[in-house]
């Protein structure tokens, strides 16, 4: 789910995109957890990137030039139209502004020619948290995104919590156990291979819930970051084809087992603290082992 900061202005809530279409305008409501209003029907931002295609992108291509990148971003969801009408969305995952090239995150699918559209496809909102009366933390928001065009409204769920806790897996974590990484890269992966990270990040956010922890609250999360470098290299290792070394390292399935399994068992036999009231301060019950999520024989 995601976390929005308490008490901070201008936190991006990022509509859904389903499909191709962009709609030429959405509004956004928000309700917090009882169904009550907090935020009435306001205009959602659209992207208001548009280019034509300055040269063929052939398909499988992962990179394309247009006629200018004015009001595009990196991360930015793009929608490419042909001369049939067909269209495809793309991810931007680098922007050159002075070259008028789009880095792609995925190969396209089909081939394009001189003049075809590139239309920005991001729409969101920006929130401001700091009026705290309104925007309470540990509270959780639905952001309900609605345009004409579409046949259903597009929920985002959200919480405001106080000091969310952050991925801290950093690449470094991962080349710690897999020391060839850099030699393994390829055109889909990120420099610091961040969806390898992502994923670990996930798994383990995933675990806490299932011991009935907080992993947004979560204080000591910098601790966990050897051990998350670990299961992330064996992500990495099972993307590249290296399945046995992924094996040794996090189990199978990933996860389950290896290297990480028994690290992870010992990194919770210690303490940790979950900022359970989000009141900054270390109360007793708060610091406390991860509780094992293995059912036992008996009541």
């Amino acid at each position: 789910m995601l976390a929005i900061e308490y008490n901070r202005a201008g936190q991006r809530i990022a509509c859904p995109h389903y499909d191709a279409a962009v709609p030429t305008s959405v509004a956004i409501t928000i309700l917090d957890d009882a169904g009550a209003t907090k935020l009435t029907s306001t205009a959602a931002t659209i992207s208001t990137f548009t280019a034509t295609l300055s040269g063929t992108a052939s398909a499988g291509a992962m990179s394309i030039a247009v006629s200018g990148t004015t009001g595009l971003s990196v991360g930015d969801p793009l929608v490419l139209t042909d001369s049939h009408g067909r269209t495809e969305l793309a991810i931007a995952k680098g922007v050159d502004s002075s070259a008028n090239t789009v880095a792609l995150k995925d190969r396209l699918a089909r081939a394009y020619a001189v003049g075809d559209t590139v239309v920005g496809a991001s729409v969101y909102y920006e929130l401001d948290t700091t009026t705290t009366a309104t925007w309470t933390k540990d509270c959780y928001y639905q952001a309900l995104f609605s345009a004409t065009a579409w046949d259903a409204i597009r929920p985002v769920m959200f919480r405001i919590v106080d000091m969310a806790s952050q991925n801290p897996i950093r690449y470094e974590h991962v080349r710690r156990w897999v020391q060839n990484a850099s030699v393994l890269r390829d055109g889909y992966d990120d420099a610091e291979l961040a969806d390898c990270r992502h994923n670990a990040w996930s798994i383990i956010k995933a675990i806490l819930r299932a011991n009935e922890r907080d992993p947004a609250v979560w204080r000591d999360a910098p601790d966990v970051a050897e051990v998350g470098g670990c299961l992330a290299g064996a992500i990495f290792l099972m993307a590249h084809g290296h399945i046995d070394e992924a094996h040794e390292l996090a189990g199978d399935p990933i996860g389950s087992g290896g290297l990480f399994s028994w690290f992870w068992s010992e990194y919770k036999q210690s303490p940790a603290w979950f900022d359970e009231d989000q009141d900054r301060a270390i109360d007793r019950y708060e610091k406390r082992r991860v509780k094992s999520s293995r059912l036992g024989r008996g009541l």
